[in-house]
């Protein structure tokens, strides 16, 4: 179990684990979110993570897609704005995110150096 006690139910498509680490928790996804509707399976589970986050004092996030095959344009609005949640908190409330992203999958690249766009002083991407 990890320190915010967050669990993600997988699916046959996507599989999310949580880790302590020693500054924060990482997420690592696995698989592909490529359903029309991803907001019913991962809307709630951002939100809590958002919650407990805020509530834990965590102040880092690390969110590994290095094992994401696929991510679609409804999948990263659901990204956006569960970092848009976090933008918009007063200053010592915000987290920070590290994006680790795998190069070969070139949509990785794209879509997270757009999400650094929206909030530079709050996202770092890591290539593995």
């Amino acid at each position: 179990m990890n320190k915010l006690n967050l669990n993600f139910k997988s699916t046959d498509k996507l599989n999310i684990d949580v880790y302590d680490i020693e500054n924060g928790v990482e997420i690592i996804f696995k698989g592909f979110i490529d359903d029309k509707n991803p907001e019913a399976m991962l809307s709630s589970f951002f939100n809590e993570a958002h919650d407990k986050i805020i509530k834990s004092s965590i102040k880092y996030i690390e969110l590994d897609f290095t094992k994401l095959i696929f991510l679609n344009s409804s999948g990263i609005k659901i990204l956006i704005q569960w970092i848009t949640k976090d933008a918009t908190l007063s200053q010592d409330k915000q987290y920070y995110f590290r994006l680790k992203i795998n190069s070969d999958f070139h949509w990785q690249e794209n879509s997270t150096s757009m999400l650094k766009m929206l909030v530079p002083d709050l996202i770092t991407i890591s290539k593995e």
